[in-house]
């Protein structure tokens, strides 16, 4: 009876969740603020015509659910497992009647051409470094550093919280591959190779650092040469 009991439980570990299970953990996790029917509520909007690809994004960066309404959310391990999350996306984007699909990068990028378009699209906000960086109304771009290329492709076609919306006009699949490029590139080698990063201030902040810095180091030196004479 025991051997059976554990049996079961190891075979409904191993198989896949429905779009029943979704509902359920739906129910239980979101429609506290999402509603019933995806209709939404005062602490949080509605899902119509959401795709799965934003749900997705969301969830697998554990920006939700959220412990609480207000407030902007950030990065966080995922609360649920893979399989909860396959689950949640299938039955919000079946009742949604947003996309079903789920944006990918399939194809090897060119980094020299994704700098170009990182920089012409995306740096403003996440810094040249993709460190991220204020956006203002006290709002912040993340840093890409722990995006996934399957993550960069969702944000970029959903534009989650500020971010803009591209779409395959604005940024094609072939450039979105180089872009992915150019930020899995920044990982590979040494951004602060001048040492210090100082929390990537900007050049006009680092800039008064050095200068600040520079000047008590003059002033030190002036002053022990006074005392050595």
């Amino acid at each position: 009876m025991i051997f059976t009991l554990v049996a079961a439980l190891a075979l409904s570990s191993v198989e896949p969740l429905t779009t029943t299970d979704g509902r359920e953990l739906f129910d239980l996790h979101c429609a506290s603020c999402h509603g019933t029917f995806l209709q939404g509520s005062s602490n949080g909007p509605p899902l119509g015509g959401v795709s799965a690809g934003a749900v997705d994004f969301q969830l697998t960066t554990g920006r939700m659910p959220k412990h609480a309404p207000a407030g902007e959310s950030g990065r966080m391990p995922p609360q649920f497992t893979p399989a909860q999350i396959t689950a949640l996306v299938r039955f919000v984007s079946s009742v949604s009647g947003g996309s079903r699909v789920i944006p990918n990068v399939s194809m090897r990028g060119d980094i020299a051409r994704g700098k170009a378009a990182f920089i012409a699209d995306c740096a403003a906000c996440h810094g040249a470094a993709a460190r991220g960086d204020s956006v203002g109304y006290e709002w912040v771009a993340p840093s890409l550093g722990a995006a996934t290329p399957t993550q960069i492709a969702e944000a970029v076609r959903s534009g989650p919280a500020v971010m803009p919306r591209f779409n395959d006009a604005a940024i094609s699949d072939a450039s979105l591959a180089d872009i992915v490029a150019y930020i899995e590139s920044l990982r590979l080698r040494d951004p602060d190779p001048g040492g210090f990063d100082l929390g990537y201030l900007g050049p006009v902040a680092e800039g008064a650092i050095a200068w600040i810095f520079g000047l008590w180091v003059i002033v030190l030196f002036i002053r022990r040469i006074g005392i050595d004479d």
